[in-house]
């Protein structure tokens, strides 16, 4: 809270994407606030790589509430910024939830290439945990 209270920087872009994230399992929900909170204050003090760590928090909060339009448009947003900043780790894991989203609604070709790109990236950065576990795609 103090954080909160205090700070108009990156710890509370932090602090309130970690708060989002608090939601996921109770009432994702109410983490949407916060998230979309760390959006706008990400985009005030140009702070992209929280803005696409907000963006994909509001993704994957709208994912487990099923709401697959907004948690796409929110995923892309987060892909998009991913690639401007090269942050290769994060625009795997994006792919990833994405892939997962369109499995989900059955768009299987669509969900084989978004994959394909997240192995790709895997493969080249040699870092495993990406892919997750087999039966929970991406730590979903």
């Amino acid at each position: 809270q103090q954080v909160l209270a205090q700070s108009v920087d990156t710890s509370k872009v932090k602090a309130l994407i970690n708060i989002a994230y608090a939601w996921e399992r109770i009432d994702p929900t109410k983490g949407l606030p916060y998230s979309q909170q760390a959006i706008g204050l990400a985009q005030e003090i140009n702070y992209e790589k929280g803005l696409g760590d907000a963006y994909y928090a509001a993704g994957y909060l709208y994912h487990l509430k099923d709401d697959h339009p907004k948690a796409e448009k929110l995923y892309s947003q987060a892909v998009s910024v991913y690639q401007d900043i090269n942050d290769e780790k994060k625009l795997s894991e994006c792919y990833g939830r994405l892939g997962h989203l369109y499995t989900l609604r059955a768009e299987y070709q669509r969900s084989l290439e978004i994959y394909e790109k997240a192995l790709e990236i895997t493969k080249r950065t040699k870092d495993n945990r990406i892919l997750g576990n087999p039966k929970k795609p991406f730590n979903s």
